[in-house]
């Protein structure tokens, strides 16, 4: 069975050619900048310029797919972050409702304070748990 060629030789051909030696080449980082600023790979090639084939032969690349969930992770981290820089702000309001006159905002203020505060403990809690199951399997594959 022949390799598919087209104007730029084989597919691996090309995608050597998108990524020198893990590093990504411009136009692989003009489609990265894109696909983490878009929702859909067809908007991601409307604004980097490229065709959706191409996305997909990157989404094929491990040094590509490696990069973009760096970048999302990234992204990710700094939304959290700013998340939980107004979670205290976010939870002296409600603290404030719950004190105020109506009863029916005061009781939905309320429910949202504990059930943000239960989410937050499971989610500590499985947390660790995972932490916990990574180093034993660590230390298992060591022995």
């Amino acid at each position: 069975m022949q390799k598919k060629r087209d104007r730029h030789g084989t597919n691996a051909e090309r995608n050597r050619t998108l990524f020198k030696k893990r590093t990504l080449s411009p136009k692989a980082r003009v489609v990265l900048r894109a696909m983490l600023e878009s929702d859909s790979v067809r908007g991601a090639a409307r604004a980097a310029g490229v065709s959706p084939g191409l996305i997909y032969r990157l989404l094929k690349d491990d040094g590509f797919t490696d990069a973009l969930e760096k970048g999302r992770s990234v992204a990710f981290d700094e939304a959290l972050s700013k998340l939980r820089g107004s979670a205290g702000r976010a939870v002296d309001k409600l603290a404030a409702i719950v004190g105020m006159a109506d009863i029916g905002e005061a009781r939905r203020a309320a429910t949202a304070i504990l059930t943000l505060t239960l989410r937050s403990a499971e989610l500590i809690e499985v947390e660790k748990r995972i932490a916990e199951l990574e180093r034993r399997l660590i230390s298992e594959r060591k022995k």
